[in-house]
Formats: C-alpha cells, sequence, structure tokens
C-alpha cells in the first residue's frame, strides 16, 4: 500500500454508536467531519468518543495527529469536548462544549459530574 493511498485512507474519519447485539448496519455516525457545527474536525483529524459506565457527561477527543502509525494518550495534539450523554439520541445537534484545545497545552483531563467541573489535570510546557 502506497503511504498517499495510507493518508488518504484515514481522511474524515468518523466515530459510531453501536449497541451490543444489534446489526452494525444500524450503527449511528455520531462525531465526524460536517455532521455538528460544535464540533469542527479537519478531513484529518481523527474523532473518539469516551462514554463512562456512569455519570449524564460524556467527553470527546478529536486528535490532530492520528495520522501516525497509531495514537498516544498524549493529549497535547487534542482538542477536548463535552456533551450530556443524552446528546446521542441527536447527533447532529449534541450540544458539545470545548473543554481546552491544542493552545491548552493539556495532556490529560478528569471527568466529572457536570461540564463545568471537567479540567485539565496535566498541561505541556511550548518551548
Amino acid at each position: 500500500m502506497s503511504q498517499r493511498y495510507a493518508e488518504q485512507h484515514r481522511l474524515d474519519s468518523r466515530t459510531f454508536l453501536h449497541q451490543l447485539g444489534a446489526d452494525h448496519a444500524q450503527d449511528t455516525v455520531v462525531l465526524t467531519r460536517d455532521l455538528n457545527p460544535h464540533v469542527e474536525p479537519t478531513p484529518r483529524d481523527r474523532p473518539f468518543l469516551v462514554v463512562p459506565p456512569r455519570g449524564e457527561w460524556m467527553p470527546a477527543i478529536v486528535s490532530h495527529g492520528a495520522l501516525g502509525p497509531g495514537t498516544t494518550e498524549h493529549l497535547s495534539d487534542c482538542t477536548v469536548y463535552v456533551a450530556p450523554r443524552t446528546g446521542l439520541a441527536a447527533p447532529a445537534t449534541c450540544p458539545w462544549r470545548k473543554v481546552a484545545g491544542v493552545a491548552d497545552g493539556v495532556t490529560a483531563f478528569a471527568p466529572a459530574t457536570t461540564p463545568s467541573t471537567w479540567s485539565p489535570i496535566g498541561t505541556q510546557a511550548h518551548g
């Protein structure tokens, strides 16, 4: 596979919601480019959704450097959003709220029960 094909193959990544036991044809796209005006990934970005087992809120992480051979837990090249879990019922209008961007230098975050208390727990100095 050529490098150019590999990069094009990774463009416009999407995150799906899958219900265990359901046919994958019923999966719903919940994060992708041009779906929701509150989350605007570029064609090269890779969106991820984290749905904690408890709580009413969930974070979305948009990796801006995901075209390499893999991703890491290092968030400094990511934008982090948070929304109520109920927003999954209507992904195009889910009220995502930006918590941190690349310029903030966030390297990790701590989930909480309300979006105003989601907080960065690590930062990276930009030099």
